[in-house]
């Protein structure tokens, strides 16, 4: 899936790891967001719970999660890959 965000790649990497900002528009999250960090969280949209570690941290860019439903064995990833757009001078 792509899609295009009206911000700069740094503002959208912090709303995608900073605790505080991830609870304003996705759900809860306690423990650690840093690589190798893990965590436990609640989507607020789904009712989600479960846990999760962090794969691959590289700021701004690339950031891989693996998450575990509390009521399934199986783990799922969540891959993000930001990529700046060039602007156009107005």
């Amino acid at each position: 899936m792509e899609d295009r965000f009206d911000t700069d790649i740094d503002d959208l990497w912090s709303a995608l790891t900073d605790p505080g900002r991830l609870a304003r528009w996705l759900g809860e999250f306690e423990g650690d967001l840093r690589l190798g960090g893990e965590f436990r969280a609640r989507f607020f949209a789904s009712g989600w719970e479960g846990t999760g570690r962090v794969e691959v941290c590289e700021p701004p860019q690339h950031l891989l999660v693996m998450t575990k439903h509390d009521r399934q064995a199986d783990e799922h990833a969540i891959e993000a890959t930001l990529t700046p757009t060039a602007t156009t001078p107005s």
